[in-house]
C-alpha cells in the first residue's frame, strides 16, 4: 500500500508544476539569473568517429562588451557535460551585454585557453592519427542580458574540420602481401584559434599526425561502404580553403606514401577522401559532406529541398522526385496535418544508403506496416497512432538507422534485426487500449523519455513496454508510469507517513493526489529529485468527478496534522500545485469555515522553476496556490507561463496565487526567490528576506489586521495595485531595511506607498 501510495502521489503532484519564465528583475540592483542550456550536436551516429561523447569537459568565461575577463565567482570555470549537455547559471547584470565562451573538450585534449586574450592554442607535441580526444566544441556568443531570469539555449560547434580517408581494397592489399595496419597523414594546420572572430591565426604549418592502428571496427566510414584509414581534426584558416595532403600506411617499419592535392576542408565540415586508394594510384573521390556541420539556428543548412506532402501517396511522390534530382537530404513537411498510414511507404529504393529524410509534423494513423530503409531516417515532431492494434510504426527491412525527436507514439512500435539503430529523444509511448510496446531487434537507444503503460492490456510480455530483444538498451533519464489512478486519501489517513525519493519520477495523466482526510502528519523528502509530468492534450487536465482535476496536486490535513515537503523540483505542463484546499474547509457541520481543516503546509527548498500552466479556478493560473497555513523556506517560484495547451484560456498567470485568509490563516516566506505573488483582499502574508519580482493585489484591503508585511531583508522589485479603488485601502506593510523597487497603478510609477496614496 506504501508503494502505491509513493508512486501515485509524486506521479499525480508531478503534473502540477512546470513553470516558465519571466522577463522582470529586481530593481534594486538589476540582476539576473541567467541559465545556459550547452549542448553538442547530434552530427554523427554513435557506431563512428565524431559523437562529441569525448567532450566531456566544459570551460566557460564571460566578458565585458569591451571583451575584458570578468575574473569572478561563478563566471569563470568548468563544468562536465552528461550526454553531451550542461546547465549554466551566472547572475548578471539586466540591461547590460556581455560576451561568453564556451569550450568543451576531451579533460586530457591537447588544448589550452588563454582567457585574457580570447584564443585557443593547440599542442601539436603528441598528434598521432585517429585521435578521437581531439574532438572539441565552441561558442563566442555575444549575449544581451534582459530583465528577469532567462534561458538561452547553446549549441556548441566545432573550430576543426574532419578529414576522412577510406579505402575499398584493403583486402585486395593484405592479400598481396601489403600490410596496412597502421595510417599517418601529414597536413598544413594552424595552431592558434581567434575565439572573437572564430579563425584560426598565424600561418599554417605542415604538421605530422603520426603513425596509429587504423580505426576499429566499430567506426564506420562516413561516405559509405570503405574501410576506415584515417581520422583526424585540423585546425585550417579560412571559412574554405584547400590543403595537400599526405597519406601513408602500412607500418611505422614499413609504409607507402600517396598524395592529394587541392583538397577542400571547412572548419565544422567532413571532407572524405575514399576510393580505391592501395591498388590503384589515380582512382579517389573528394566530397564535402555538409551534412556533418549543424548550424543551430537551421540544424538541416541550407542545403536541402523541403517537400509538403499531406498523405502516404504525397511523401513516396516527394521521394521519388528528390531521387532522380539526386537530393540526398530531404525535409517531408506535413504542418500537421493527419496524413494517414506509413504502410509500406518507406522503401530502400526511396531511401538507399547516403541519403538522410526528415519526416516533421505528422500525424500518421492507422497501421503502418513493413517500411524499409537504408538511409537515415528522422521522424520530429510526429504523432503514430493506430487503435486498432499492431503496428504503428515497423521498420523490418534495409540498413539503415532510424531516429525519433519529440515524437509521441501509441501501441505497437517494432524495429527489425536489420537495421544499424533505432533512436529516441524526448518522444513519449502510450497505450492505445491493447499495447503499449517498443520491440526492437538492433541496437536501441532513448533519452529524456516518458513510457506510459496505463492504457495497455497487461496480460503478457509482448503487450507493454519496451523490450530489446537482440543487441543492447541504453535509456538515460527515462520515465516509466504504471496505473496511478488512485484515490489515496484512504492510504494517506493511515499516517504518520514519510516518502523518500530515490529517483526522478513522472507522472501519467488522469491522475491526481490530495491528501484531504489526512490526520497524521506526511513528509514527503525529494532528495533534490525532480517529479516531471507529461500531457499531450487539454484532454489530460479534465476534472474528476468535479472535486479535483487531473494531473493536480493538493497537500492539505485537518485535526492539526501536517505536511511538510523537502528538497524536492517540479516540472512539466500542470494545474498548481495547491497548499490547503479551497472546497475542504467548509465544515457542513457547523456551517462554518473550519481553522482546524486545511493547514500546517511547510515546503523546504522546493523548486516550481518555469511551470508551464494549464486553467485554474478563481480567476488565476498560478504555479502554487495558497489556502491554508504554510510556510515556504529557501522556495524558488519564477518563470511561470502558460501551457500551450490551454487554448482557451483566459485567466491570467502568477508564480503564486494567495487567495483570502480562512479564519486567520497565514502564509510565511522566508527566503528563496519569486516571480509573481498574487494576494486576495484580506491577505496575512510575511515575506522575510526573499527575492520577489512583484506583488500584485487583487482588489481592495479592508483590513488592516491582514496585510501583507515586507521584513528587513527582502527586496521586492514592484508592487502593482492597479486593481485598488480605494487608496486608503491598502494593507502593505514595509518595514526599515526591505527594499522596494516601485508601485505601479496602472502604468504609472511612484517611488513609495505615501507617494501613490497622495496622488489624484
Amino acid at each position: 500500500m506504501k508503494k502505491s501510495l509513493f508512486f501515485g502521489m509524486l506521479v499525480a503532484m508531478i503534473l502540477l508544476a512546470t513553470s516558465c519564465q519571466h522577463d522582470e528583475v529586481l530593481i534594486d540592483n538589476n540582476n539576473s539569473v541567467v541559465t545556459f542550456e550547452i549542448s553538442t550536436p547530434e552530427i554523427a551516429t554513435r557506431t563512428t568517429f565524431s559523437d562529441g561523447t569525448t567532450a566531456t569537459q566544459l570551460q566557460y568565461a564571460v566578458y565585458d562588451d569591451k571583451y575584458n575577463l570578468i575574473d569572478r565567482e561563478g563566471l569563470k570555470g568548468t563544468a562536465q557535460l552528461a550526454n553531451k549537455k550542461a546547465n549554466i547559471q551566472m547572475k548578471l547584470a539586466a540591461g547590460k551585454t556581455y560576451n561568453v565562451l564556451f569550450w568543451a573538450a576531451a579533460p586530457n585534449a591537447p588544448y589550452t585557453i588563454d582567457y585574457k586574450n580570447l584564443v585557443m592554442n593547440v599542442n601539436y607535441d603528441a598528434a598521432v592519427s585517429n585521435d578521437e580526444n581531439r574532438d572539441a566544441f565552441y561558442c563566442f556568443k555575444n549575449v544581451p542580458v534582459k530583465q528577469g531570469n532567462e534561458a538561452i539555449k547553446i549549441t556548441l560547434t566545432r573550430p576543426f574540420a574532419q578529414l576522412n580517408i577510406g579505402t575499398d581494397d584493403l583486402t585486395i592489399a593484405q592479400n598481396d602481401g601489403i600490410n596496412v595496419s597502421m595510417t599517418q597523414v601529414v597536413v598544413p594546420v594552424y595552431s592558434t584559434l581567434d575565439f572573437k572572430t572564430g579563425v584560426a591565426t598565424g600561418k599554417a604549418k605542415a604538421q605530422t599526425f603520426a603513425f596509429a592502428n587504423l580505426p576499429d571496427d566499430s567506426q564506420t566510414f562516413p561516405a559509405g561502404d570503405y574501410d576506415y584509414l584515417a581520422m583526424n581534426y585540423l585546425l585550417v584558416g579560412a571559412d574554405k580553403t584547400v590543403v595537400d595532403v599526405e597519406f601513408a600506411y602500412g607500418t611505422t617499419a614499413s609504409h607507402q606514401t600517396r598524395s592529394f592535392t587541392s583538397i577542400p576542408v571547412r572548419p565544422n565540415y567532413r571532407t572524405n577522401i575514399y576510393g580505391s586508394l592501395l591498388t590503384q594510384g589515380i582512382d579517389f573521390i573528394v566530397e564535402i559532406d555538409n551534412r556533418y556541420a549543424i548550424d543551430p539556428e537551421n540544424p538541416y543548412n541550407n542545403n536541402y529541398n523541403s517537400y509538403a506532402i499531406s498523405s502516404k501517396a504525397e511523401a513516396q511522390e516527394a521521394l521519388e522526385t528528390a531521387k532522380a534530382k539526386n537530393e540526398n537530404y530531404v525535409v517531408l513537411e506535413a504542418s500537421d496535418q493527419y496524413i494517414g498510414d506509413f504502410n509500406y511507404a518507406l522503401t530502400t529504393e526511396l531511401v538507399p544508403s547516403e541519403t538522410t529524410v526528415i519526416i516533421k509534423n505528422a500525424n500518421i494513423t492507422g497501421r503502418s506496416y513493413g517500411n524499409k530503409t537504408n538511409g537515415k531516417v528522422v521522424f520530429e515532431n510526429c504523432t503514430f497512432n493506430n487503435e486498432t492494434g499492431a503496428y504503428s510504426i515497423h521498420f523490418d527491412g534495409g540498413v539503415g538507422e532510424i531516429v525519433f525527436k519529440d515524437c509521441v507514439l501509441y501501441g505497437w512500435n517494432s524495429f527489425g534485426p536489420t537495421l544499424s539503430s533505432v533512436s529516441f529523444y524526448d518522444s513519449r509511448l502510450y497505450g492505445n487500449g491493447m499495447y503499449a510496446m517498443i520491440r526492437s531487434y538492433v541496437e536501441l537507444y532513448m533519452e529524456n523519455c516518458y513510457i506510459n503503460t496505463v492504457d495497455a492490456i497487461h496480460d503478457d510480455e509482448y503487450t507493454e513496454g519496451v523490450e530489446e530483444v537482440d543487441g543492447e538498451a541504453e535509456c538515460n533519464n527515462c520515465y516509466f508510469s504504471e496505473d496511478t489512478d488512485k484515490f489515496v486519501e484512504d492510504m494517506l489517513a493511515q499516517g504518520p507517513i514519510t516518502i523518500d525519493m530515490d529517483k526522478d519520477l513522472a507522472v501519467t495523466s488522469n491522475s491526481y493526489i490530495h491528501s484531504v482526510g489526512l490526520t497524521e502528519d506526511l513528509v514527503i523528502n525529494g532528495n533534490g529529485h525532480t517529479i516531471v509530468s507529461f500531457a499531450e492534450s487539454a484532454n489530460n487536465f479534465d476534472w474528476k468527478d468535479g472535486i479535483f482535476a487531473y494531473m493536480s496536486t493538493t497537500l492539505t490535513s485537518q485535526n492539526g496534522s501536517s505536511v511538510t515537503v523537502n528538497d524536492l523540483n517540479f516540472t512539466g505542463p500542470m494545474t498548481a500545485i495547491t497548499l490547503g484546499n479551497y472546497n475542504g474547509y467548509y465544515d457542513p457541520s457547523t456551517g462554518k469555515y473550519s481553522k482546524e481543516y486545511g493547514f500546517n503546509t511547510t515546503l523546504n527548498n522546493v523548486n516550481i522553476i518555469n511551470a508551464e500552466v494549464f486553467a485554474y479556478a478563481a480567476g488565476i493560473a498560478p504555479a502554487l496556490a495558497i489556502y491554508g497555513n504554510a510556510t515556504l523556506n529557501n522556495c524558488h517560484i519564477y518563470g511561470t507561463t502558460l501551457s500551450e495547451l490551454d487554448t482557451q484560456h483566459k485567466w491570467p498567470v502568477y508564480d503564486v496565487g494567495i487567495p483570502n485568509s480562512i479564519n486567520g490563516s497565514s502564509v510565511t516566506i522566508n527566503g528563496g526567490k519569486y516571480g509573481s505573488i498574487y494576494v486576495w483582499e484580506q491577505p496575512i502574508v510575511t515575506i522575510n528576506g526573499a527575492e520577489v519580482e512583484t506583488i500584485v493585489a487583487r482588489s481592495d484591503m479592508y483590513f488592516k489586521d491582514k496585510c501583507v508585511t515586507i521584513k528587513a531583508g527582502t527586496k521586492v522589485g514592484s508592487i502593482d495595485l492597479s486593481a485598488i479603488i480605494k487608496r486608503d485601502k491598502i494593507s502593505f506593510k514595509i518595514e526599515d531595511g526591505a527594499i522596494v523597487g516601485k508601485i505601479v497603478d496602472k502604468g504609472h510609477e511612484y517611488a513609495t506607498l505615501e507617494e501613490w496614496q497622495s496622488a489624484q
